[in-house]
């Protein structure tokens, strides 16, 4: 009985972290895109560009590839 409560809590703690990853990733995307829009104002297009592909990636990380693969797929089989 105590293995099937540990595995449930194992399970509850490792969808959390990978809650928590999802989110830190989606934030640094949309502050990166942030940066991004600022600094093509001010007229550094380069460092402007670097910025939004970085937030493109770190918002795929965090919304496709954490969150809706592992999150979601983890969810998934917690409820079933």
């Amino acid at each position: 009985m105590d293995s099937g409560i540990t595995e449930i809590v194992l399970e509850v703690a490792t969808l959390l972290a990978y809650t928590l990853l999802s989110s830190v990733l989606t934030y640094a995307g949309v502050v990166s895109e942030q940066t991004a829009i600022e600094t093509f104002a001010s007229g550094a297009t380069g460092l402007a560009v670097w910025f939004l592909v970085l937030g493109a990636i770190a918002l795929y990380g965090g919304v496709v590839a954490v969150g809706r693969d592992v999150v979601g797929a983890r969810l998934l089989s917690l409820l079933h």
